[in-house]
């Protein structure tokens, strides 16, 4: 008995494969994801249910023609089913440029993912696979292609973009700079991951010199300074800490430095800082202009 809403071929297309028609029939009719199945002349010999309700094409409308394409596509064109089956494999990279690869599984079956906008009220992303349909002698006997519904995976995705864009504007845009480290050797150290335009223009520096470089490497003052322990206080804890100013020093840099350092849910930890030496500065030189004149300019 077939699966319900499972309309099979026309009798004569079925018998040359009846070998195959129990178990194709029972894994198109019963999977809750779409599929069909044509035979080696592009005929279609199983359209499920689910595909029924994505494509809003009845199966009794292919059933036993070549129209399967229209559940994906405007103007006719072949599926990856009809390019197996021919045995075109070289139009795959032309038709499905940047969205299909080959199966890590199966030799011979492609994998694939687009956007198909007239399926549902606003569009379905489908990631589908197909593979050919071989006999015991390994003659071609026909084609499946199944599909499954990830459009609120890449919906989530955009959103993620979304927001990475968002903050890598505004992660750009601070004029504090910003330093993003990981930990190495269970906290001794601590790598460069990131920094933004405002930590470029501090250190006077280009990030890619420093991605992947320990920070005692290239502030070997930061243990005096005290914030290497800060650090690995935070990357312990997860409770952000601020470290005062103070004034760093090594053999090539002199500045006074503060910092606010917190740990991201990924374990990273980032550091947001400003270059307060200008300040020191000014306010050194202000008492210094008190000592010798003998007027307070304070309020």
């Amino acid at each position: 008995m077939s699966p319900k809403n499972t309309v099979k071929a026309p009798e004569r297309e079925i018998e040359k494969y009846a070998t195959c028609e129990t178990w194709i029939e029972a894994i198109v009719g019963g999977s809750p994801i779409p599929q069909f199945v044509i035979d080696r002349d592009h005929k279609v010999l199983f359209w499920s249910e689910a595909l029924e309700k994505y494509s809003g094409i009845k199966s009794n409308e292919v059933m036993g023609t070549n129209r399967h394409w229209k559940a994906f596509y405007p103007k006719k064109r072949p599926t990856l089913p009809d390019l197996l089956i021919d045995g075109e494999e070289d139009r795959i990279p032309e038709l499905y440029k940047g969205k299909y690869d080959r199966s890590q599984f199966i030799e011979g079956a492609y994998e694939a993912v687009d956007f198909f906008p007239h399926m549902k009220e606003s569009g379905k992303w489908l990631y589908f696979t197909s593979s050919l349909i071989k006999d015991k002698s390994g003659s071609i006997i026909g084609a499946v292609e199944t599909l499954g519904d990830i459009t609120e995976i890449r919906k989530a995705e955009e959103e993620l973009k979304k927001s990475e864009d968002r903050f890598r504007e505004l992660f750009n845009s601070m004029k504090s700079g910003v330093a993003v480290y990981k930990a190495v050797e269970d906290g001794k150290y601590f790598e460069f991951v990131d920094l933004n335009r405002g930590a470029e223009i501090i250190e006077n520096i280009d990030k890619n010199e420093l991605i992947g470089k320990r920070v005692t490497k290239v502030f070997p003052g930061i243990k005096e300074f005290g914030l290497l322990q800060v650090f690995r206080t935070v990357w312990n804890t997860g409770t952000p800490q601020s470290h005062p100013v103070s004034q760093y020093k090594d053999k090539q840099i002199e500045s006074w430095r503060e910092n606010f350092v917190y740990r991201l849910p990924s374990g990273e930890i980032v550091a947001i800082y400003d270059d307060v030496t200008e300040i020191k500065k000014a306010e050194k030189a202000l008492v210094e202009s008190e000592k010798n004149t003998g007027i307070s300019w304070r309020i």
